[in-house]
């Protein structure tokens, strides 16, 4: 395979890539520990939580800099309308 330099093509730029600040937001994933803990791979704060009373408490204790929760489905149901009370996070339920 012959690199792309060498012929005298420039590499592919990604878009946005470099203009995440410093001190951006993280994103958190929380719900059942099956379904949150591959998450961390790709650098997701990971909040597993067996049942609603954790759910609940995972959610009053987050971090400051979480700026967006994605939620299991029981996850978000356990909250209900308190994901949506506040601005910030932003919350997202998985399919």
């Amino acid at each position: 395979m012959m690199d792309p330099a060498a012929a005298g093509d420039a590499a592919p730029v990604i878009e946005g890539a470099a203009a995440v600040p410093d001190g951006a937001g993280r994103v958190a994933v929380l719900g059942a520990p099956a379904a949150v803990t591959g998450f961390g791979l790709a650098g997701a704060l990971v909040l597993p939580a067996e049942d609603d009373a954790a759910v609940r408490a995972a959610w009053a204790a987050l971090p400051a800099d979480v700026e967006v929760v994605v939620l299991t489905a029981p996850a978000a149901r356990a909250l209900g309308e308190a994901r949506l009370a506040r601005p910030l996070p932003l919350t997202v339920v998985m399919p």
